[in-house]
């Protein structure tokens, strides 16, 4: 959202990215107290109704599962439930692939 204050001097709109929440830029306002903490109580207040929306989309079972599931790892997320991935990669030579392949067949006869 852009910020609803205009320039001084031209008084053309400000065009800047209004602070999370709020409807001013940091230079008109943003950084003020009472600012921020309005700009967090209309935040909190759209929650709620975020919140549903995804509980939703969560359940809707006409949904390609692809987006109820992204919906699900979201709230999750959110919730500081899932970690995050990681991805672990290692190297292993032909020689150590056919010498465990040779053991799994040498396992198996048995």
């Amino acid at each position: 959202m852009q910020c609803t204050a205009r320039k001084t001097f031209t008084h053309e709109p400000c065009r800047a990215y209004a602070i999370k929440g709020g409807e001013v830029c940091v230079y008109h306002g943003g950084k003020a107290p009472q600012v921020r903490e309005a700009a967090n109580k209309r935040l909190r207040i759209l929650a709620d109704d975020a919140l549903e929306v995804l509980r939703q989309i969560v359940t809707d079972d006409t949904l390609d599962p692809r987006v109820r599931l992204a919906a699900a790892k979201d709230i999750l997320d959110r919730l500081g439930v899932m970690e995050p991935a990681q991805l672990e990669v290692t190297t292993v030579t032909l020689e150590a692939v056919q010498e465990r392949i040779r053991h799994l067949r040498a396992v198996g006869d048995e």
